[in-house]
């Protein structure tokens, strides 16, 4: 049995982690209830038997008292938003990673096996496209994203997917946050002789993803909108492509790299290994649902996004022999019918679409 430290913990992959592991560990969390994802206690779910802390993840006194006791880290604490908040990125994810290493630098007796980092696919920035059996940058231009011109090189480029060993090239301060987070993590775990594990999440859905955090995607914002009688917005002409995995399987890979030395040092992508059109993802919600309301597209673009994002899970697969086996189809009818259980909420929630517009995160091209 394992002394297990969850930073994030109570969020949306926190909790089902922090479920699975500890009904044969020891489970200690940390977990500020951010109230731009948690805004009402009773909206929040906590697995029975772990020890929960409410606090910020920059409590040096707490994280001095908890850190001598710890065998293992999930590191998943992350400010995420499409928002300009640009301080608050270095100072959840940048300052957060380096603060447990000084403390772990300063304990008299070294305890700490695995240090696991919950990083992102979006530390690959615009990633790479093939046309005429050529590599290119899939980076694309502000005018040309104004004049709807949505694709980088060629209406007919193919997208490549995200390698481990890819060079990192992040194109928004949230990835860019991740990316300095990782070298944190590597750096300090040499320094200080811990192994270190680091997982790129795609973009993972299913129960529990709170529908009041904006960052929280596609399958959030489509369901949501459409159970409100809403148009949902889907931004350019909806043939961006997304790599999308269910929570269940990131659980399952969280929990095969556990104190696992097949996973030391070593950096892995966690998605579904294929794209999917947002349109063609909008239309599976819409049959779900039995709805004829139609989503609002081609007129709105995110700024620094990619066109397509998908990653290359072969790595994890060849490492542990793990694969998805959830499809999508799956997890929308997972957040669904979880969107329903907790509908009293759900007229709470606001459509932040025309705060990240004022501030410039969003532009409408009409």
């Amino acid at each position: 049995m394992k002394n297990i430290l969850i930073t994030g913990g109570l969020g949306f992959i926190g909790s089902h982690l922090s479920e699975a592991l500890v009904k044969s560990n020891n489970v200690y969390v940390i977990d500020n209830l951010s109230k731009r994802v948690h805004p009402y206690k009773s909206f929040v779910y906590k697995p029975r038997k772990i020890k929960f802390i409410e606090s910020n993840i920059n409590n040096s006194s707490l994280l001095k008292e908890l850190l001598p006791k710890i065998d293992i880290i999930y590191h998943f604490a992350s400010h995420q938003d499409h928002l300009k908040d640009y301080s608050k990125f270095i100072e959840n994810n940048v300052k957060s990673a380096s603060l447990i290493f000084e403390i772990l630098n300063d304990l008299k007796s070294k305890r700490l096996k695995q240090f696991i980092l919950a990083s992102s696919q979006s530390v690959y920035g615009n990633g790479y496209v093939k046309l005429n059996n050529k590599n290119y940058e899939a980076t694309r231009i502000l005018k040309n994203l104004k004049n709807k011109i949505w694709y980088a090189i060629d209406e007919k480029e193919k997208y490549i997917r995200h390698k481990e060993t890819d060079i990192l090239k992040p194109i928004n301060i949230y990835g860019l946050s991740k990316q300095f987070q990782e070298d944190i993590v590597k750096q300090c775990a040499r320094d200080l002789d811990i192994n270190y594990t680091i997982l790129r999440y795609s973009i993972v859905q299913g129960a529990r993803q709170s529908f009041f955090n904006s960052y929280s995607g596609l399958c959030r914002n489509l369901i949501t909108s459409y159970i409100k009688e809403e148009s949902p917005i889907i931004f350019e002409d909806g043939n961006s492509i997304r790599d999308f995995i269910n929570i269940k399987d990131v659980t399952k890979a969280n929990c095969l790299i556990l104190n696992n030395k097949k996973a030391y040092n070593e950096i892995f992508n966690i998605g579904g290994g294929k794209g999917h059109k947002l349109l063609s993802f909008n239309e599976i919600v819409k049959k779900e649902l039995n709805t004829k309301i139609n989503p609002i597209v081609n007129r709105y673009f995110r700024i620094n996004d990619p066109r397509y994002t998908v990653s290359n899970i072969n790595k994890m697969n060849k490492y542990f022999k793990w694969k998805p086996m959830n499809d999508i189809n799956l997890s929308i009818k997972q957040y669904i019918d979880w969107v329903y259980k907790h509908k009293r909420f759900l007229k709470l929630s606001k459509n932040s679409l025309g705060t990240m517009v004022r501030q410039g995160s969003v532009i409408d091209c009409n």
